[in-house]
């Protein structure tokens, strides 16, 4: 099967960083994110999840 982004889950280097792959997810489909944008527990501890799941 051909994938329409075949580069979307491979690694890639930005200025000596490594980025595991291409998943992103933008601030404003977080309903808990104050106004303000400021990290809270909770937001930290749903991104923590994501991370040690492997996303990102």
């Amino acid at each position: 099967m051909k994938r329409k982004y075949p580069n979307l889950c491979k690694p890639l280097q930005l200025r000596g960083v490594t980025l595991k792959n291409r998943m992103i997810a933008a601030p404003m489909a977080f309903p808990w994110i104050p106004e303000n944008g400021h990290v809270t527990q909770e937001s930290a501890a749903y991104f923590e999840m994501r991370a040690k799941g492997g996303a990102g």
